[in-house]
Formats: C-alpha cells, sequence, structure tokens
C-alpha cells in the first residue's frame, strides 16, 4: 500500500491532471493499493475507486466515486462534493413518491423515510434542462 498525503497539492492546474493520469497508470501497472488524502474534491472524484467523506472526524460516507457523487447518503456530503441545489419539502409515499415543495410535486426515490417526513432533494446543475409544459416544475430563469 502506498500512502499520499496530498500529493498534487502544490502543482498547477495542467501538471496535476498530467500526474493524476500517471498515477491512475502506476497503481493500474503494480496492482497496488493507494491510500490518498486529499481536500480536492475533483482530484477525489478522478483518482478514486473508493472514497471516504468525512467530516469533523466522523465517515460520513463510504462509497464509490459515482454513488458519492450521484446518492449522496448525507445532506454534507452532497454540498462537499460538487455543486448542488438543496430543494426542502415533505415526502409523499401516495402513489409514486414524490417530495411535495414549493415548486410542486417533484418524484423522487425515498430511501427508508416515512410518509410525511421533511426531506431535502439535491439536485445538480447538470440534471437541470429545458423540458415541455406538462413535463418537469413550472420555473424561469433569473441569471445564466
Amino acid at each position: 500500500m502506498l500512502l499520499l498525503d496530498e500529493p498534487l497539492g502544490a502543482l498547477d492546474r495542467k501538471l496535476r491532471e498530467e500526474t493524476q493520469f500517471q498515477l491512475k497508470e502506476i497503481q493500474r501497472r503494480t496492482q497496488t493499493s493507494f491510500l490518498i488524502v486529499t481536500h480536492d474534491q475533483d482530484e477525489a472524484l478522478a483518482l478514486a475507486d473508493r472514497i471516504a467523506v468525512m467530516r469533523a472526524g466522523r465517515v460520513e460516507q463510504v462509497a464509490g466515486p459515482m454513488e458519492i457523487y450521484d446518492r449522496p447518503a448525507t445532506r454534507f456530503v452532497a454540498g462537499f462534493v460538487g455543486e448542488t441545489n438543496f430543494i426542502e419539502g415533505r415526502l409523499d409515499r401516495n402513489g409514486a413518491a414524490a417530495l411535495i415543495t414549493e415548486y410542486g410535486r417533484i418524484p423522487c426515490e425515498p430511501g427508508n423515510l416515512p410518509d410525511g417526513a421533511q426531506a431535502t432533494l439535491s439536485v445538480r446543475p447538470e440534471r437541470i434542462g429545458v423540458a415541455r409544459d406538462s413535463e418537469g416544475i413550472a420555473g424561469f430563469v433569473e441569471d445564466f
């Protein structure tokens, strides 16, 4: 096992990206496990097979990069890894599960939350798009 503490922290962007590729190649060729400590979320997502997100010395979630990004276990993890929008609401499990919000009814995957529970939906900016009137929720663009 190779332990690396902020190995790319002092590098400029171009060199950091080149070195990320080299580290992945070294890891693949040597079949050696790397334990990398980083505060750079993009670096962690690019290099890791598994990520542990910690807050105040406690582990919030351990999973693969895509699960961490797409299915964060906590609000902290969602906000820590990438940009996101939080929408508060109340869970409605009658029929297809949805979050009842100020924007309307938003379909969601409720996990093990009970009907009527207060919940927060995390929506990544790249998941937002323009749809027909009959799809999605109504809104308007304030700035771009």
